[in-house]
């Protein structure tokens, strides 16, 4: 069957008519099978009536033999007497009854022989008359099955003859199509060729011009690093050490400088991994020129000091100061920024210097420590640059679409970030880092890559750095359990990027004030407005004031977020030191305890910090947390119960129910929804 369909169709008329001439060859075969069976029949029928003749024959015999037997006279007894009388009657009458019915027997029998050889020979007759006919038949079939048979030939001949005609057309056509293939295939060869050579010399331009790009970076890096070298030099060998930090604008001119290093470290990672573009050029000529800016500027004020030290010095006073302080080049994170199509955020709570950097400003005694104060200010002056530096990827109309492509970057893993699976929190850890580190990244269907722009990556570091702290807001404050997930995959970023870290301390700082801890006093000049927004508070259109209810809510929500972030773990495969964070917890209550608290808001944080991290910090430093607890129990509760209006508000009431169950104890619970320790 599977022949019949590729055959053509001349084939299958050829293989149709063979097999109409062998059905008939068969037929005649038949015939004769047919006439030699007769032939044997008839030679069976034959040797049968001989074989009959002989029984008959001797059937007669035998009734001879009989009748002899019958017409004999019976033996005579010598001894009876009669023996010589003639037979009797009855003898005679036996002896007729006998000769007539072996006549009756011989007729019958003569009757049946007759009738056997008339069957016979008419059956004779009927045979010899079909073998007649049948040879006939034959003889007529033979010679119409010559005469078929030729005609057969003939027409296979001329089949056939078509056939060869048709393969030869058939095998011309072959060969002129296998001619046009390799036509068509020896150009496509040819044009793949020219292709490949059209895009290997593309490869080689772009790599000359990558190498030429490369090597004109790595000349500014090197004057950069020249300019810096002297820049330390100078200050390494500045005789007055104490003075360099009592001026604000040195320490915030060296500030930019370490800033600019950061920058110029990153362009230097893109460098290695030869992810450089004309963009990055302009960069590093930009990072060269303010280096030198900042360096000018920086060697002009010390010389401003100096010479004013030598002329304010007595005779023989003046001493060279040996070792100052060297200034550090952080290492390089993307540089965060700020959002011209994003919802306005407040700016920081600004702490204004002092004469002496290293004292709290003259009115501030009583609201936040020394410590917390130079820190506090470091992540403000880090602040204000990131946006400064920022302000022409925002001002930049042509780069609308630009920002929202990277909004959408930041935005989409952000908001599906869970803790329904390791895998499902891994992936979106993965996207966020590759969007911090300028790699190309699907979004919508379009790739974007944070590193097209000078100031890309920066942009999506503090637009992470704001989205993050909004969640604690948003999120965390209605369900406080979602907080674990976000806070690993922020203190994982925070561990491989370090600028992202301090912009996300700043806006937390930003958002709410009372995790420095920072009270923000109220100056005489102030407005009721300005002062609440201070605290954090926020208003409606209609510039009324949010109820103290929703306003504690959000607190919970961004300090909840706050002390998760602080007490998380970073997966097991992080390569990165993550920041000792718990510290900053105890610095936060050791900080807090040393401040009056104030109403609703401390009790508030305060027992937001012992819920999330109670059971980290007594895991970690036991002893010395009890007596933390303790102190707080006995001597800090208390005052809080004094500046209350309200001995049974809310948040005296859950933080007094709370410290009576911890205290009895000293068992503090883990958190609801905290990840376990084995979830990366």
């Amino acid at each position: 069957m599977a022949d019949e369909d590729y055959c053509t169709p001349t084939r299958r008329v050829t293989r149709s008519m063979t097999d109409n001439l062998q059905m008939k060859t068969g037929s005649v075969v038949c015939e004769e099978v047919k006439l030699s069976a007769l032939l044997k029949a008839t030679k069976i029928c034959e040797v049968q009536r001989e074989n009959k003749k002989q029984e008959e024959k001797k059937r007669k015999e035998e009734l001879k033999a009989f009748s002899k037997l019958i017409s004999s006279e019976p033996p005579r007894n010598k001894s009876s007497p009669g023996a010589n009388k003639s037979p009797s009657k009855t003898e005679e009458t036996i002896v007729d009854a006998g000769s007539k019915q072996r006549r009756i027997l011989e007729e019958l029998e003569e009757e049946r022989l007759r009738q056997v050889e008339e069957a016979v020979a008419e059956r004779v007759d009927k045979f010899r008359a079909n073998s007649l006919a049948i040879r006939t038949r034959l003889e007529l079939s033979s010679k119409q099955r010559e005469k078929e048979r030729f005609q057969i030939e003939d027409e296979l001949r001329e089949e056939m003859n078509k056939i060869d005609a048709v393969e030869r057309h058939r095998t011309s056509l072959v060969l002129q199509l296998q001619t046009t293939k390799n036509a068509e295939q020896e150009k496509k060869i040819e044009k793949i060729i020219e292709d490949a050579s059209k895009m290997e010399m593309k490869r080689k331009e772009e790599l000359k011009a990558k190498r030429e790009l490369l090597e004109k970076i790595v000349a500014n890096q090197l004057k950069f690093r020249e300019i810096y070298q002297e820049l330390s030099d100078c200050l390494r060998s500045f005789p007055y050490k104490e003075d360099l930090m009592s001026d604000g604008t040195l320490l915030q001119d060296v500030a930019g400088i370490k800033n600019l290093t950061s920058m110029m470290e990153t362009l230097s990672k893109q460098c290695r991994v030869g992810e450089v573009s004309n963009l990055d050029l302009t960069t590093s000529e930009s990072l060269v020129q303010n280096l030198s800016a900042g360096y000018s500027s920086v060697k002009a004020k010390l010389e401003v000091i100096k010479e004013s030290k030598e002329q304010n010095a007595a005779p023989g006073e003046v001493q060279a100061k040996t070792e100052p302080e060297e200034v550090v080049a952080t290492p390089l994170a993307e540089t965060p920024t700020t959002l011209n199509d994003a919802p306005a955020s407040p700016e920081p709570t600004q702490v204004q210097p002092s004469g002496d950097s290293s004292e709290v400003p003259p009115g501030l005694d009583g609201f936040i420590s020394k410590a917390n104060f130079l820190e506090l200010r470091r992540f403000q002056t880090s602040f204000e640059q990131h946006l400064n530096l920022l302000q022409g990827l925002e001002e930049d109309q042509s780069m609308k679409k630009f920002r929202f492509q990277l909004q959408k970057s930041v935005n989409t893993p952000l908001n599906a970030i869970s803790a329904v699976s390791a895998s499902h929190l891994k992936d979106k850890l993965q996207r966020l880092q590759a969007v911090l580190r300028g790699n190309p990244v699907e979004v919508g269907g379009v790739t974007v890559s944070a590193s097209a722009h000078p100031q890309g990556v920066a942009f999506c570091t503090y637009l992470l750095a704001e989205r993050i702290v909004e969640q604690g807001e948003q999120i965390v404050s209605s369900k406080p359990e979602s907080a674990f997930a976000i806070a690993s995959v922020a203190l994982t970023l925070w561990s491989e990027f370090p600028v992202f870290g301090d912009m996300l301390m700043a806006y937390f700082y930003t958002k709410c004030p009372f995790l420095v801890p920072y009270y923000p006093p109220r100056a005489s000049n102030t407005s009721d407005k300005s002062y609440y927004v201070s605290l954090g508070y926020n208003y409606d259109e209609e510039g009324k004031i949010e109820p103290q209810d929703k306003y504690l809510k959000r607190m919970t929500g961004t300090a909840y977020l706050f002390f998760a972030i602080v007490t998380s773990k970073v997966p097991r495969e992080c390569t990165h030191q993550p920041p000792q964070t718990l510290s900053i917890v105890w610095k936060w209550l050791s900080s807090l305890l040393n401040l009056d608290p104030r109403p609703d808001i401390s009790a508030t944080l305060l027992l937001t910090c012992l819920e999330v991290t109670g059971n980290a910090m007594c895991a970690t430093y036991m002893k010395q947390f009890h007596k933390l607890v303790v102190v707080i129990v006995n001597s800090y509760f208390p005052l809080i119960q004094q500046v209350s209006p309200e001995i049974n508000s809310g948040p005296i009431s859950r933080l007094e129910l709370f410290l009576s169950k911890t205290a009895r104890g000293f068992v503090f619970p883990p958190p609801n929804g905290a990840l376990p320790a084995n979830f990366w």
